[in-house]
């Protein structure tokens, strides 16, 4: 269980990382429902983690991803371009994105 928290907190922390890697100027506010699911996270398990060393390994992560993370942001805007009326995308679609484009 420690594991899978883990693991969602360095999810977490790379979100607005690789969403300035489209939009450098994108405000710290939009990290902020990352930040609230970290703390969800941390309070439902009493845990402690250092935040700080995964916050480093998450954005460490994303640098390491950059290319990729850019070509997945270009294509589900693409995608969203093309169905204006749509906020969202679904998980389905994500995967058949990556894997059109040779990223799965």
């Amino acid at each position: 269980m420690i594991e899978i928290a883990r693991e969602s907190i360095l999810i977490s922390h790379a979100g607005l990382p690789a969403e300035r890697l489209a939009h450098p100027q994108a405000p710290d506010a939009h990290g902020q429902d990352d930040e609230n699911n970290v703390d969800e996270v941390c309070d439902d398990l009493n845990a402690r983690f250092d935040l700080k060393s995964l916050r480093r390994k998450a954005k460490g992560l994303v640098h390491e991803n950059k290319n990729e993370i850019q070509k997945l942001a270009l294509a589900i805007c693409d995608r969203l371009a093309t169905v204006p009326d749509e906020l969202t995308i679904s998980s389905y679609e994500i995967n058949k994105i990556l894997a059109d484009r040779g990223l799965r």
